[in-house]
């Protein structure tokens, strides 16, 4: 009797009724692997080719230089495009710069004022030396004379300065003062008085240059510079001008000389005097002056001679500086 668990016989088995589904995912897994495996490959190889072309364009851009290096047979070759001389690397940065820089008309060049006031004064310097010698002066002296009937020449009062009752404008002063031995007494005592009391008025931003002169000038202090008119300048001065004593003859000539040899001119000068000096004077003083047209206020003092043609010739010269200048001219009365 057949088993109940056999199949009849005759029968035939059903495949597919339990292997079918394990057969189906195992197919589908080997595609999986062999599809990965394709990708992997294929990668691989794009990449190769990708660093072989990146190499290849590295090798045909790559720039040879033959005999460059510092050894070898062709150590001493040269390299063409890198020689340039100091000169034409020069030349090129600046002709870079020269666009920026501005461009200066030359018209518009500045003239250094001392060269063009020695072109100026050296033609009438050359034709004054043949004149009668500068060094011949006459120190006349000056006796105590009465009222001489001058008055002050019209002109115009500044403020900024004043000596022996002459304005001046501005704020920088020269003073060129007689100290010749006919200034003996009070005519020195007085001269002290007037020029302390100048000193001491201006103010605080101006400044002062003080030369005295006799056969020779002696600047206040020795050096002749520009002093300040501070409380302590002005304390130096007045101890310096009381020590100044009388002594010598009258040339003033080289005390203009020695203030007009300032790089920084002043913007009045105040001359004075009480004797004759040289007839040449006023026409070397207008040479010297001729560029810059310096105010000179002219002071004589007292009589400059006993001989009335030599003091009407003093007045004169006295008068023709200050008119040449644009300064003004007073003589002072000297009292006993």
């Amino acid at each position: 009797m057949p088993s109940i668990d056999q199949p009849p016989q005759g029968a035939v088995a059903q495949p597919g009724a339990d292997i079918a589904e394990p057969a189906e995912e195992t197919g589908l897994w080997r595609s999986i692997v062999r599809w990965s495996t394709r990708a992997a490959v294929a990668g691989a190889v794009l990449s190769l080719l990708i660093h072989a072309a990146a190499l290849a364009l590295a090798a045909i851009l790559t720039v040879h230089y033959p005999g460059a290096d510092a050894g070898g047979e062709h150590a001493g070759d040269a390299v063409e495009f890198a020689m340039m001389t100091e000169s034409e690397l020069a030349s090129i940065l600046d002709q870079a710069d020269e666009p920026a820089r501005p461009v200066v008309p030359e018209s518009l060049t500045p003239i250094d004022p001392a060269a063009t006031a020695l072109q100026d004064a050296a033609p009438v310097t050359s034709d004054l030396t043949s004149d009668t010698d500068l060094d011949v002066e006459l120190d006349a002296g000056a006796g105590d004379v009465g009222e001489t009937g001058e008055g002050v020449v019209t002109g115009a009062g500044g403020g900024g300065a004043s000596f022996f009752g002459l304005e001046a404008q501005g704020s920088r002063f020269a003073y060129i003062v007689d100290r010749s031995s006919s200034m003996r007494g009070e005519k020195m005592a007085r001269t002290r008085s007037e020029l302390i009391e100048s000193v001491d008025a201006l103010t605080e931003n101006g400044e002062f240059l003080i030369v005295f002169y006799s056969d020779r000038p002696e600047a206040l202090g020795g050096r002749p510079r520009w002093r300040d008119a501070s409380e302590r300048s002005k304390a130096e001065a007045r101890r310096l001008i009381m020590s100044v004593m009388p002594m010598g003859g009258t040339k003033p000539l080289p005390a203009f000389e020695m203030v007009f040899e300032r790089r920084i001119k002043p913007d009045a000068i105040y001359f004075m005097t009480d004797g004759k000096f040289n007839d040449s004077v006023p026409e070397r003083i207008a040479a010297m002056n001729r560029r810059y047209r310096i105010p000179i206020h002219c002071i004589l003092f007292g009589e400059p001679s006993t001989n009335g043609a030599v003091a009407q010739e003093v007045r004169d010269m006295m008068r023709e500086i200050a008119k040449a200048s644009g300064g003004r001219f007073r003589q002072v009365e000297v009292k006993p």
